[in-house]
C-alpha cells in the first residue's frame, strides 16, 4: 500500500506539471492570437489609407480606353 502511495503521489506530481505546462501554452497561444489580431487592425488602416490615396489621386486599376 505504501509503494502504492508513492506512485499515485508521483502521477498526481506529473498531473499538476502537464497541468502548469498545458497552462503556459494557453498563454502562449492566447499571446500569439493577440498579436495576429494587433497586425491585422495594422493592415486594416494601412489598406483604408491607402484607398483614400488611390482615390484622392484618382488612380484605378482599371485600364484607360
Amino acid at each position: 500500500i505504501a509503494q502504492m502511495d508513492g506512485k499515485i503521489d508521483e502521477l498526481k506530481q506529473e498531473v499538476q506539471g502537464l497541468r502548469a505546462s498545458q497552462n503556459g501554452i494557453r498563454q502562449d497561444i492566447a499571446g500569439i492570437h493577440h498579436e495576429i489580431a494587433a497586425v491585422h487592425a495594422t493592415l486594416v488602416r494601412h489598406e483604408g489609407r491607402l484607398d483614400r490615396i488611390e482615390r484622392r489621386l484618382e488612380l484605378s486599376d482599371a485600364p484607360s480606353l
